[in-house]
């Protein structure tokens, strides 16, 4: 049972002494929090905000984002490849969250990133078939701008995988369909956003998120961008 309080101001620090009943004391320093005479440089707390993802099921979306992410090293099954990336984000506009207590309600999103390929197997040619209800043509195959499929309506199957260490649980996306008939699926909440490398947008670019940026960065697309011809640059000012 602590005592009564005595407090002593000193230099700016508060001094916070408490007797017990047994005789001893402790002596606490507690820093103010401004000294007068100057603009103060805070120190706060980060906001932490909870991780929500989607319940598992199938929703109407809308494909809200394709992103370059350019060449990118590759591991499966101890075979190291070099593929051509990219990354779709589709926005869930019925299903409506807060996220950020500052913020209104925002729309679920969930992303995938694929190969750029229409092989086969490729599982970005399984899912733009079964969105478009329809197989490509040869003609198609050959041709195919990715581009059309940004801001299109869709139906996409959400299911929860869990990490390795088993710490985190992710929403992924399993299927891509067509969206039924009579289906009613909101315009997107969130902008459309494209980035190809091979027409580059700084400012584009300069909006996404850190680890998308980074990413882009480790490929040879990207690096190519800054590439300056040392022996064209010698000749030019020689």
């Amino acid at each position: 049972m602590w005592g009564r309080k005595t407090h002593i101001r000193a230099r700016g620090l508060a001094w916070n002494k408490r007797e017990s009943r047994r005789g001893r004391s402790v002596r606490h320093i507690f820093f103010p929090f401004y000294t007068m005479g100057h603009t103060p440089l805070l120190a706060v707390a980060s906001a932490q905000f909870e991780n929500k993802i989607p319940d598992s099921g199938t929703y109407p979306a809308r494909c809200i984002q394709v992103i370059d992410l350019g060449t990118q090293h590759t591991e499966w099954q101890w075979q190291q490849k070099e593929q051509r990336k990219i990354r779709l984000t589709f926005e869930l506009p019925t299903e409506l969250e807060v996220f950020d207590p500052s913020k209104w309600e925002q729309p679920f999103v969930v992303s995938k990133n694929y190969t750029l390929s229409l092989s086969d197997k490729s599982k970005l040619r399984e899912h733009l078939e079964s969105w478009r209800g329809q197989e490509f043509t040869q003609q198609e195959l050959e041709w195919f701008d990715i581009h059309n499929i940004l801001g299109k309506e869709c139906t996409i199957g959400v299911i929860h995988e869990t990490s390795q260490d088993g710490k985190k649980t992710y929403a992924n996306i399993s299927t891509v369909g067509k969206a039924m008939k009579g289906m009613n699926v909101p315009e997107a909440i969130n902008p459309l956003v494209y980035l190809n490398l091979e027409d580059f947008d700084q400012s584009i670019y300069d909006s996404l998120p850190e680890f998308l940026r980074t990413k882009i960065g480790e490929s040879r697309e990207f690096k190519a961008i800054g590439w300056v011809d040392e022996e064209l640059v010698k000749d030019i000012y020689n």
